[in-house]
């Protein structure tokens, strides 16, 4: 089931990417693009803090984008849950590429607790932010 669950993962992040070519700025709805956005992509964080330096070339091609989608997200309509788990996304994907983090135990502590609230909201089923 992960890696059933990682194909849709990557195949998510690709619509994004789609979604992104047409709405660069993701002006039309950002608000709500913005939660979706959010709950969709815990599950590619999961997967890179599980599989670091193993990750295939398309999860971390799927962690970019979504890097990339969450700053378009932030410079729409900045809201704080954005910039903090694009920073998580940013260590997460920095660890997955093999590079050193600086101070990886508060990196990790700051990935724990995203990681709780995907846990939290049961598992994408309506996150109260």
């Amino acid at each position: 089931s992960f890696i059933s669950a990682t194909g849709h993962a990557v195949s998510a992040a690709e619509a994004i990417n789609d979604i992104l070519d047409y709405d660069p700025d993701l002006s039309f709805m950002p608000f709500f693009f913005g939660i979706y956005l959010l709950q969709g992509s815990f599950l590619l964080l999961l997967i890179a803090d599980k599989l670091q330096g193993e990750a295939s070339p398309s999860v971390v091609k799927a962690c970019e984008t979504i890097v990339r989608a969450h700053e378009a997200c932030v410079v729409t309509l900045n809201t704080e849950y954005q910039r903090n788990f694009r920073k998580v996304m940013r260590s997460a994907l920095a660890q997955v590429r093999g590079r050193s983090i600086e101070d990886f135990g508060e990196q990790q502590l700051r990935r724990r607790e995203m990681l709780s609230l995907y846990r939290w909201s049961g598992s994408g089923s309506g996150l109260a932010l």
